[in-house]
């Protein structure tokens, strides 16, 4: 179900209702931007969209991240969200920073 890098956790999906939990462990990007972030699309994990997504700190805990949404999907599913990375939870990460050998885990309620 996950493509690139990207690590789909044994036991996932998990049916809840007509929606899918789905847990990733998602590398970062190798070229990090700041006006993109890290585009993270449902099509990624084969699905419609996300309802919700959840992130938090890099396995190397030299990261945290924050998931953006676009807000003009208020009230409906996003078929892709913003990862933000931060150096320290208040500082973005630089322009062209590798973030491949970074994963962070996402925890994802997808359609």
């Amino acid at each position: 179900m996950a493509v690139n890098n990207d690590k789909l956790l044994a036991g996932y999906p998990q049916a809840i209702g007509d929606k899918w939990e789905v847990v990733v462990d998602h590398y970062g990007p190798v070229n990090y931007q700041q006006s993109t972030g890290d585009v993270y699309s449902s099509t990624s994990l084969n699905q419609g969209g996300f309802d919700r997504v959840e992130a938090g700190t890099s396995f190397s805990g030299t990261y945290t991240v924050q998931v953006w949404y676009n807000s003009s999907f208020a009230g409906l599913g996003v078929p892709s969200v913003k990862l933000v990375w931060y150096t320290n939870g208040s500082t973005q990460v630089a322009n062209g920073t590798n973030l491949n050998g970074e994963i962070v885990r996402l925890l994802a309620l997808v359609y």
